[in-house]
């Protein structure tokens, strides 16, 4: 369990960066550490921080980088995702099976003509976003991705089941 004063915290960076125009390279380092460590003790929130590793391809921590629109729709997944935390309700449980033993993947893209996939053990299901979803819905890549596993689990829940 993360304490109390660490979930604390990171929701005050993360509403700091989600109210600036701009920060420095170094805050949003520092805020990107502090949700890489939390996803490592709490797994489920690694695929809402690409968008800010985005800001960090400057070298110079003094540096601002501009926070764009889907950082703040990052971020704005974060804060929901902590906000049960700070209440000390559950996060996440995870149970963990060893990769070795499935062989699941599955990936989404933000380009209409690529859509989503998944894969399991040699069998695999894709699909395209419908016209104008992606500009209409303006989701987070994250979210996408979260669709792309969910239909695959669906697919597959009878293989899946038990595991």
């Amino acid at each position: 369990m993360i304490p109390w004063v660490k979930v604390t915290s990171l929701i005050q960076k993360l509403l700091h960066v989600k109210s600036s125009k701009t920060v420095r390279v170094k805050t949003l380092k520092s805020l990107t550490g502090s949700l890489n460590f939390y996803s490592q003790a709490k797994p489920g929130g690694c695929p809402f921080i690409c968008h800010l590793y985005d800001g960090e391809k400057y070298y110079n921590p003094k540096h601002h980088v501009n926070i764009t629109s889907e950082m703040k729709k990052d971020i704005s997944v974060w804060l929901k995702f902590l906000e049960p935390q700070a209440t000390g309700a559950p996060f996440l449980d995870i149970l963990e099976v060893p990769g070795s033993d499935i062989q699941f993947f599955t990936d989404a893209s933000r380009d209409p003509a690529l859509g989503w996939g998944a894969y399991l053990a040699g069998a695999w299901t894709q699909g395209r976003w419908p016209p104008g979803f992606i500009d209409d819905h303006d989701l987070p890549t994250g979210w996408l991705e979260l669709y792309a596993l969910v239909v695959g689990v669906l697919t597959w829940e009878h293989l899946l089941s038990g595991r």
